[in-house]
């Protein structure tokens, strides 16, 4: 019946998650089944939701619940914002060392009690973005970005990668290495917040917009910085540094919502 609705009309597929449960995955699976669905929500819920009450005692319980003012910064907060089109949208750009700045952004923001219902970037702010939306969390995001960055900064790892310079300084298996150990098999669309990422075809010379597949081939796509790594990738037949297409970030945020770019 969905699938004969109008086109134009929302139709977001909400997965329930127990707050101490597992991280989400074999999202892709629900979504192959759903062709009709615009978009998918991850959101952890209390333990009263998955509870087994009689009427009486759910309207007891939820009577008490409304008592307490709403917390903005729970899934549920966030859900109403996306479904009335008042999503904020957190946008990275690139820059390399910036993605020390970006961390920064993020804690402040959490500081000051603003929430992010969806996140996107390019190059390091790809990175950044989707270590963001896996964790949900400025000082784990920094703990694993400052794991990655040693690991960047080994003198032996980069002298290996050396090779013949016919379209760049670097073979860039020890940089995709790096990502690949980071996101592993993690699935865009398993992480908790919606994000995507920009690279530029350099073959066709146009945007490629990113909100699907693994993690970790799409930052890479979005990162290398000609001639120094290699730039093309498994993301798309040869994606450069998205940052050539800046503006392609922002445009793929949800219409009606907010958008904090960096």
């Amino acid at each position: 019946m969905l699938e004969n609705t109008a086109v134009r009309a929302l139709k977001q597929l909400v997965l329930l998650h127990r707050e101490d449960g597992p991280s989400p995955s074999r999202t892709v699976e629900w979504l192959n089944m759903r062709s009709w669905c615009s978009g998918h929500l991850h959101i952890k819920c209390p333990r009263r939701v998955f509870s087994r009450r009689s009427p009486a005692k759910l309207r007891e319980m939820y009577e008490k619940v409304f008592e307490k003012s709403a917390d903005r910064h729970s899934d549920f907060s966030r859900l109403a914002r996306v479904l009335t089109g008042n999503t904020i949208a957190l946008v990275l750009g690139g820059g390399g060392a910036r993605g020390c700045s970006h961390i920064g952004v993020i804690k402040a923001m959490e500081e000051s009690g603003i929430p992010i219902d969806m996140v996107g970037g390019t190059s390091i702010g790809a990175f950044i973005g989707a270590l963001y939306a896996e964790e949900r969390s400025a000082v784990r995001t920094k703990q694993r970005a400052r794991e990655w960055a040693k690991c960047m900064n080994s003198v032996f790892e980069t002298v290996l990668d050396l090779t013949y310079p016919i379209t760049s300084m670097f073979s860039g298996s020890a940089f995709n290495a790096s990502i690949n150990k980071v996101f592993q098999d993690k699935q865009i669309e398993d992480l908790w917040l919606p994000y995507f990422n920009v690279t530029t075809d350099i073959t066709a010379s146009a945007m490629r917009v990113h909100t699907d597949g693994k993690s970790s081939p799409g930052s890479q796509g979005s990162s290398p910085v000609p001639p120094h790594p290699p730039s093309w990738g498994p993301s798309s037949p040869a994606p450069q540094n998205g940052v050539a297409a800046p503006r392609g970030k922002v445009r793929h945020v949800p219409r009606g919502g907010r958008i904090l770019a960096r």
